[in-house]
């Protein structure tokens, strides 16, 4: 319930002059509407089914968020972390602060224009009361044994299964993360609803008892909005949306199931592989002997065999008959036959030659001519 008071912060000199640190010595304070968030704090995130669910912000982070602001670095305000249009204001101060109990919390003061009537109708209205930090940390680390999950040996998928590779899961046994360190803070926006127990936007006389009191300054809660500084398989900067984590968790789950029945069916053919394997390398080896064999094969000077030593004495047959008639130019036949055929024509025509008594015709009438005949000398044999 209001208290009559609003949420709107006055701004004093103090203000003014942080405002002007960030935005500029022209700016028309006139125009603008200031309010102040409780951003963070040391509580447990309420992020269930994500990698903050149950975690702690350090702060060490929060007094680097602080330091940033009052540096004069900006940080835009969006509106449920739609970074895809122009900002809605801008934070421009912030500074840690104690709770009842004495833990650390981090007051975000921050201005909108007092054109933007809706929104501030309702965050006056409390319709819109919360809001989110997204930023990068240093170091997201098991609180069991302190596994990194931006550390090299991390990946993402140790993120979408909310386990370290030490087998802690996070949202069991109490297992949650510790955060810690600024690498980047990109925004703030306002939400709808926030993760971090107890950010609300402060009414005055809220703030004056828990933020920034010195400033008269009001407050504002926080959906947290972690991004990690470093993630070993994607472009960094990355945004976690810590709303599909759940989903992206599911997806994994049925991909593990596909790679084990995958890796069953891999294991029933693993058997025919390997005999189909030893196969090809007995086959190979064969080869391989037998290629051996056939070069030294190779090597092997040819040995000329007469393989028919009847066709060989045919011929020298053949052309002694031709010799003998006078055709020392008769080509031998190359075949057994051809050659009996060969020599029978040529003894019948050498026999036709010799007459009977054993001298041919021409013999007889040279010797008469030289000498005296004698028969005798010609009688055949009986």
């Amino acid at each position: 319930m209001d208290d009559g008071m609003g949420k709107r912060v006055q701004v004093t000199d103090v203000i003014a002059s942080r405002i002007k640190t960030t935005a500029g010595n022209d700016v028309n304070l006139d125009n603008l509407v200031v309010y102040e968030a409780l951003a963070l704090n040391t509580l447990p995130i309420r992020q269930k089914g994500s990698i903050f669910d149950g975690a702690v912000v350090s702060e060490r982070t929060m007094t680097e968020m602080a330091a940033m602001l009052q540096r004069g670095e900006g940080v835009p305000i969006q509106v449920m972390h739609d970074t895809k249009v122009l900002p809605v204001g801008k934070a421009f101060w912030a500074e840690i602060t104690r709770d009842r109990s004495n833990r650390p919390q981090l007051p975000v003061q921050f201005y909108i224009p007092n054109t933007e009537t809706d929104l501030i109708n309702k965050i006056e209205n409390a319709t819109v009361d919360e809001v989110s930090v997204g930023f990068q940390a240093k170091t997201i680390t098991c609180s069991k044994c302190g596994f990194d999950y931006l550390g090299p040996d991390a990946d993402f998928m140790n993120v979408l299964s909310l386990t370290c590779e030490n087998g802690h899961a996070i949202g069991k046994d109490s297992v949650h993360t510790h955060v810690d360190g600024l690498s980047a803070w990109h925004e703030m926006s306002l939400v709808g609803k926030g993760a971090a127990n107890g950010a609300k936007i402060l009414s005055q006389a809220a703030a004056q008892g828990a933020a920034l009191t010195a400033s008269g300054t009001t407050g504002k809660a926080l959906l947290l909005q972690l991004t990690a500084s470093k993630e070993p398989t994607m472009p960094d900067p990355v945004t976690v949306n810590l709303s599909e984590l759940t989903g992206f968790a599911s997806q994994l789950a049925t991909a593990q199931a596909d790679l084990a029945t995958a890796k069953k069916d891999l294991d029933a053919k693993g058997g025919e592989v390997a005999s189909l394997t030893a196969k090809i390398d007995g086959l190979n080896t064969q080869i391989t002997e037998l290629a051996a064999k056939l070069a030294e094969a190779e090597k092997v000077e040819p040995v000329k065999i007469d393989t028919d030593p009847t066709l060989s004495f045919l011929t020298d047959q053949f052309t002694k008959l031709h010799v003998a008639l006078g055709q020392k130019d008769a080509t031998a036949p190359k075949t057994a036959t051809e050659l009996i055929a060969g020599i029978t024509a040529a003894q019948g025509k050498l026999s036709s030659l010799i007459p009977v008594g054993g001298v041919a015709t021409g013999a007889v009438s040279d010797a008469a001519k030289g000498a005296g005949f004698t028969n005798a000398a010609f009688k055949s044999r009986n």
